[in-house]
């Protein structure tokens, strides 16, 4: 019987990865709905991805390659186990850490509006209890927390687990004890406790939500119309159809949703939902600068501003040689959910990909897949 359920699953992924490699919304001249056009990426998108499906703790997965603005969709598998329903390129999927790069964004943004750089010391926007936040004489400004360091460990040392549940005072409690690893500066060490202490600094000084901003500046601007903090913001949510994936944890269980009412401090580091459709397009404008609304906003999180070892960060992004050119990386994982976004400025592609499924590294497959859609792309 588990020979049979093996076999009908991959003749499954390959039967959906085949008959939806296509942009539905748009047929483009030359591109995957141009009847009779051969679609020059799916079989390396195949290739990479056929195995990751195969596997019996895989769930469902969306993968997008826009080259000069013409976009390619494949997605396989399930949006919820056990419904036969292939997700697609307005499939709903928690993004992970690659919301750091929105909180980015909105940081530049904030810091411009207050006349500051990110050099500015983050101490006078928390409140006046917390301790300086310093180490070696050197205190933790703006641009610490955006590039990995400011000596904060990865999570806070309160932290349980439960994003939705640990609020801002829990996460002011934890900034009051906290002693840094390292002088700021010195020494890169990925901390999601950085970035949510950045997303509080910035919603405690604007007198906005969040969220709210993140759609004002970002997604209204952008027409990301299915990017939101809040699934209950979703017209389908919680409907029978809803276009939203399930999350799955490595060994195949149902998980809950992170943070789904962006009720918890950590908002930076990781409460972002979005789809393929509206990753391409985010990543189009990180190309396109002088024509995008966050154009100023984005070329100043791509500049290089540390680099340790092979790892060189811009703010948020991580600045990464694939295939021979310069690219700039992020990727994503929380219990359900995986994510990755390759966006290369000097061919106008972008690549993003997104699991419903925790735990596996759909990252790593990507990378190895990259140069082969450059070399195609030429």
């Amino acid at each position: 019987m588990k020979t049979i359920k093996t076999l009908a699953r991959c003749y499954l992924a390959a039967l959906m990865l085949w008959g939806c490699a296509k942009d539905g919304t748009k047929p483009q001249d030359g591109g995957p709905d141009t009847p009779g056009t051969e679609d020059p990426y799916r079989q390396i998108v195949t290739d990479a991805y056929r195995p990751y499906i195969s596997q019996t703790q895989a769930v469902g997965i969306s993968i997008g390659i826009s080259v000069n603005g013409e976009e390619y969709f494949y997605n396989m598998g399930e949006l919820v186990r056990g419904t036969a329903r292939v997700p697609d390129e307005h499939t709903v999927y928690e993004i992970g850490s690659i919301s750091k790069t929105f909180a980015a964004i909105m940081a530049v943004d904030f810091l411009r509006e207050k006349g500051i750089t990110v050099d500015e010391k983050i101490g006078p926007y928390l409140p006046s209890d917390i301790p300086v936040l310093e180490r070696g004489g050197q205190e933790v400004t703006f641009k610490h927390l955006l590039n990995h360091t400011a000596g904060l460990p990865r999570e806070p040392a309160n932290f349980s687990g439960s994003r939705s549940s640990y609020d801002s005072l829990r996460l002011y409690e934890a900034l009051k004890l906290v002693e840094l690893g390292s002088t700021p500066g010195s020494t890169y060490l990925y901390s999601n406790f950085g970035f949510g202490t950045l997303s509080t600094i910035i919603e405690r000084n604007i007198g906005m939500r969040y969220g709210q901003k993140l759609e004002n500046l970002i997604a209204a601007p952008l027409n990301l119309t299915r990017t939101k903090t809040r699934l209950t913001e979703y017209p389908d949510w919680g409907t029978e159809n809803a276009n939203i994936a399930v999350g799955y944890s490595s060994s195949g269980n149902q998980v809950a949703y992170r943070d789904p009412n962006e009720t918890g401090a950590l908002k930076g580091s990781g409460a972002v939902h979005s789809t393929i459709k509206d990753l391409l397009a985010y990543g189009r404008h990180q190309i396109d600068t002088d024509n995008s609304p966050i154009g100023h906003l984005a070329l100043e999180t791509h500049r290089q501003t540390m680099q340790s070892g092979s790892t060189r960060k811009g703010l948020a992004w991580t600045l990464r040689t694939v295939g021979g050119l310069e690219c700039l990386h992020h990727d994503g994982a929380t219990n359900g959910f995986n994510a990755a976004l390759l966006i290369c400025k000097s061919n106008n592609t972008v690549i993003a990909v997104l699991a419903n499924n925790g735990g596996t590294n759909i990252n790593s497959r990507m990378l190895t897949m990259a140069p082969n859609i450059f070399d195609t792309a030429r």
